[in-house]
């Protein structure tokens, strides 16, 4: 199989997603009246606020720094000299780290220097010191 397994893999995704759709199907779709309530909610939210946003691109920056190396290898090979720079500088830590920062420096409001996130706000969060100090140590600081 080599490094051309991901036809394989797509194939077994695809019978994978079947198979748990055909043994727990959802039950949304059987509720009479799901849909418009759905959309009722949906409307009750409003629009995504800066602050969702940015949080939204840093989560995005995340995931594609932890998913990017290992998909850049099954596209162009994992021997490649692309994929094994982005596998060696992308590191997990590394790039959860940076997306925590991102958030410190994305702006909600420039004119009031407002931003994604403050120090006062991440003391007020859940998790705490521990979880932050955690974080850190698996990055290496």
């Amino acid at each position: 199989m080599g490094g051309d397994g991901w036809p394989h893999v797509a194939v077994i995704f695809v019978v994978l997603c079947l198979v748990v759709i055909c043994l727990n199907r959802p039950e949304a779709g059987r509720l009479a009246d799901a849909h418009p309530y759905l959309i009722e909610q949906r409307r009750s939210l409003g629009k995504i606020s800066r602050a969702e946003g940015s949080s939204l691109i840093a989560f995005a920056a995340a995931i594609t720094g932890w998913v990017g190396p290992s998909v850049v290898g099954l596209v162009i090979g994992k021997d490649s000299s692309i994929t094994i720079a982005l596998s060696g500088r992308l590191d997990e830590g590394a790039v959860a780290l940076l997306a925590a920062v991102l958030l410190f420096l994305l702006p909600v409001n420039w004119q009031t220097r407002e931003l994604t996130m403050t120090w006062e706000r991440r003391q007020e969060s859940t998790g705490g010191p521990s979880c932050w100090s955690v974080r850190g140590s698996s990055s290496g600081i």
